[in-house]
Order: structure tokens, then sequence, then C-alpha cells
């Protein structure tokens, strides 16, 4: 009988003792759970599992697997995002909710090739605020040179260099800023060759702006227009041939390659590598009026000790509503 009696003790101990178990605990992080906006970048839930603590009731860790999640997060939308998460373990439940705050951090971008940029004596300064030049990018915004200002105290009156500082601030607030040099020249042969450079940095794919901003085989191209604004039409046509753009018939000479799909614009680089014997090309004016510079673009090949071949071509800019456009260019490498 009194076996029997410790028994049925013991049972209604080990009942007691299962209904008195505390809970499980889904341990919340004391700080905000922040993630950056994307536009290219699905919200990973495993990140959920790095943000709490699950335990049980006696504090012991459990695992992840027991862990039910219900809602989204949408990274395209800055805002906040409630996620429900619901933990069952030995019949008994812990339910929490974990605000999600979608957050765009990150600066955008103020982009361009060179550091310093030139203008001919008497120029208007507003061509510094061409986006030919300098573009403004962010990783979630896009293109954003409608928010790109230029500050500067200087005139193009007289030949010397001043500063020019760019800044951007993208939807989110945040700020960039850059300084620039900008030198001022009387010199038409100067500026000719300036655009001259530009124009190559052009057909080379270095001023074009893809939509990640970073260097890549191909992508979204978002700046062609604005870097069309360089050329007059003829020099546009060109381009496009070089590019094998608008479904041309042309051979491609380019480095890059464009090909439009819808209303999409893909850009492929790095289509073939630079000549690795080009050493420079030296302009040589044949005719000039006051509208129109004709010059032979003469580029050297060879090493620092020998020019092995000598390459001309034919390079022309023209004056349209004040602004000096590429009129003629020919890849030289």
């Amino acid at each position: 009988m009194k076996k029997a009696a410790v028994i049925t003790f013991l049972l209604l101990s080990m009942l007691l003792a299962g209904c008195q178990e505390k809970p499980p605990v889904i341990q919340l992080d004391d700080e905000p759970f922040l993630v950056e906006a994307s536009h290219n970048q699905k919200f990973d839930m495993a990140q959920v599992y790095d943000a709490v603590d699950l335990l049980d009731g006696s504090g012991k860790p459990l695992s992840g697997d027991l862990l039910e999640i219900s809602g989204s997060v949408d990274l395209n939308k800055p805002g906040n995002y409630t996620l429900e998460l619901r933990l069952v373990y030995k019949n008994k439940v812990a339910e929490e909710s974990l605000v999600v705050h979608v957050v765009d951090t990150t600066k955008p971008q103020i982009l361009t090739v060179d550091d310093e940029l030139m203008l001919v004596a008497g120029s208007d300064l507003q061509l510094l605020l061409q986006p030919a030049q300098v573009n403004a990018y962010d990783d979630f915004d896009g293109l954003i040179n409608d928010r790109l200002s230029a500050t500067f105290e200087s005139t193009t009156d007289s030949v010397g260099s001043f500063p020019v500082t760019y800044s951007v601030i993208d939807h989110a607030g945040n700020k960039t800023e850059l300084v620039l040099t900008v030198r001022v020249t009387k010199s038409m042969d100067e500026y000719a060759t300036y655009l001259y450079s530009e124009a190559l940095a052009v057909y080379q794919g270095k001023y074009f702006v893809t939509d990640t901003g970073k260097e890549s085989q191909a992508d979204v191209l978002l700046n062609l227009e604005s870097q069309m604004s360089r050329f007059t039409t003829k020099g546009q046509t060109q381009f496009y041939n070089a590019v094998g753009y608008n479904n041309s018939t042309a051979e491609v000479t380019g480095i890059i390659s464009l090909s439009k799909d819808g209303d999409v614009i893909h850009l492929l680089k790095n289509l073939r590598a630079p000549r690795s014997d080009y050493m420079d090309t030296k302009l040589v004016l044949i005719s000039a009026r006051d509208d129109y510079r004709l010059y032979e673009a003469v580029s050297t090949y060879g090493t620092s000790n020998h020019i092995t071949e000598e390459v001309v071509h034919r390079f022309a800019i023209r004056l349209v509503d004040g602004i000096w456009l590429i009129d003629e260019f020919t890849l030289p490498n």
C-alpha cells in the first residue's frame, strides 16, 4: 500500500512540475532592427534568427527551427514592417512582434572621370551643371542629376583655376560633396585637346552610369542622353555606329557596345582591349572659323624610346548655341 502511495505521489509531482514549467521565451534585441533599402535584393528571413534569442522556460537556448515567422519586408520601400514571431515548445507558446526598419543610409555618389574640368574664357558658368561631365548617382534613387548643385566664387573672364564644390542630397537626406578644380583657358587649341580627351573617355565608357553604379560587364545604361549632349548630330551618329547602336550595319569598332531592348539600353563594357602600345594623340589645326575648327588627330604607338606607328584621323568641334560640341571623332586605339 505504501509503495502504491509513493508511486502515486511521484506521478502527481511530475504532473504538477509539468504544469508549472515556464513557457518558452522569444528574446528581442534592445537595438532597433535596421535593414538597408535596396532595389536589387530581397529581405533574407535568416536575419531574423540573428536578431532574436529563443529560450526554454529555464533559459536554455532552443533551436531556430522551432520559430515560425509570418509577414513580409519590402526592401524597395523604406519604412517599418512588422513580423509576427511564434515559438512552440512542449505545447507552450510564445509570441512576439518584431519591427523591421528599412532605411536608406547610403550616401549618393558624385561621379566624374577627372578632378579637373576646363572651360574657355568667357563661357557661361552654368556649363558646370551640365550632367555630361559630372553625374550624381544613388544606390536606391538611381541617377539624381536634378539634385546636383555647384558652388563657386569666380568668373571665366580671366585665365586661371578655381575650385567648385558639387553637392547632392538624395531623397533620404544623405548628402555628398566633391570639390573639383575648374581651369579657364583662352587657347582654343588647348580646349580642343581637352574635348578630344573627353570624347575618348566617352568612347571608352568611362562617363556612362549604369543602374548599379559599378563596373560590370553588361548593365542598364542610365545617362546616354546627357553624354550625347557633348556631340553634334553628326558626332552622335558617328558614336552610334562605333558602338553598334540603333541597329547600325557598320562594324562595331568601339571598346563598348550599346543595344536597345524596348525602353532599356544595355551597355557591354570591355568589348575589346585598347592597344597596349598606344602612347598619345596630338592635334594639328587644319582650318578654323568662328564656329568650327578642324584638326588632324595624330596618334602615336610604340614605347617611350621608340615610336613604331602613327595613325591620322580627323577631329572637329563646332560651336552650337554658345557651346563647343564634338562634331567628328575616331577612336585612336
